[in-house]
């Protein structure tokens, strides 16, 4: 076991939270999860409508690749990136390098991920809801590094019904397994409130959360921050709750005490995927 104080710990368990949701491709995968439990999960509705171009014994090759299929969400979500990134992407130039020899060709792909393919028509009603949200304030760009730090604080990306395509349940959490098996723990903060007792008022309100998770070393609030982390530590060891209010932002009482438990409890949960404590270097965050 490490010698190295708690706040520390709580660093590198953060840095590591934020890591893996800025970088797990999660509005893709998202995406990718609709599209799957809307039509994607049943193969015959896929040759006919989706790989409708290619032979039965290629159709199946396809959708059942280990690699690149279609029968999983975290495949699926390689061919939303390959019609939302494009022709030059490396998922759109692997898929086409993969099934060259099924027959696949530029055509056959833009069948399948172009502007007129059901893949494009599924992300940009999604992307498009996204955008004219109110609740989620995106001014017209669509910022993943904002829904990932708004999926954190409040859960209100992944749980939302107007998000949902029509007869898909809301997946539980970004750790959900049928969303993404990558996860040992649940790492948004709202999940872990809801599951201690808690409820929406306790959850970190978007604006703060950005700050909160802001990647800057110069930042004064971002827990991102040994220095920071460091401070509220102290402060909260002595109980200076006003404090911490003013320097965080943080709303209430009871929500930074469920700061603390929460970061106390990725510690012990999540901190290096339940491996021994490494440091997480700062500079590995995108």
């Amino acid at each position: 076991m490490t010698h190295k104080p708690r706040y520390w710990l709580a660093w590198q368990a953060l840095t590591q939270v934020s890591n893996l949701m800025f970088t797990n491709n999660m509005i893709y995968r998202f995406y990718a999860y609709n599209a799957y439990y809307y039509m994607f999960n049943d193969q015959t509705l896929v040759n006919q409508g989706v790989l409708a171009a290619f032979p039965a014994a290629s159709q199946t090759l396809i959708y059942q690749d280990p690699n690149y299929g279609m029968d999983s969400v975290t495949k699926l979500a390689n061919w939303f990136i390959a019609s939302q990134e494009g022709p030059t992407s490396s998922a759109y130039l692997a898929i086409m390098a993969k099934f060259e020899s099924e027959g696949m060709n530029e055509a056959k792909m833009q069948q399948i991920v172009g502007p007129a393919s059901m893949i494009a028509m599924i992300s940009n009603q999604i992307s498009n809801t996204m955008l004219t949200d109110p609740t989620l304030d995106l001014r017209g760009v669509f910022d993943m590094v904002q829904l990932a730090q708004t999926q954190w604080a409040q859960g209100s990306i992944l749980s939302s019904p107007r998000f949902l395509l029509m007869g898909v349940t809301a997946p539980t959490s970004i750790a959900d397994p049928a969303f993404d098996p990558n996860f040992i723990t649940e790492p948004e903060f709202s999940f872990y409130v809801a599951a201690h007792g808690g409820n929406a008022t306790q959850y970190i309100e978007v604006n703060t959360a950005k700050e909160i998770l802001l990647q800057d070393v110069e930042s004064y609030q971002s827990l991102l921050n040994t220095d920071n982390m460091r401070v509220f530590y102290s402060m909260y060891g002595a109980g200076d709750y006003s404090g911490i209010q003013l320097r965080f932002d943080l709303g209430s009482v009871a929500q930074i005490d469920f700061v603390y438990a929460y970061l106390e409890s990725m510690i012990d949960n999540f901190l290096s995927q339940g491996t021994d404590y490494t440091n997480v270097a700062l500079g590995t965050l995108v």
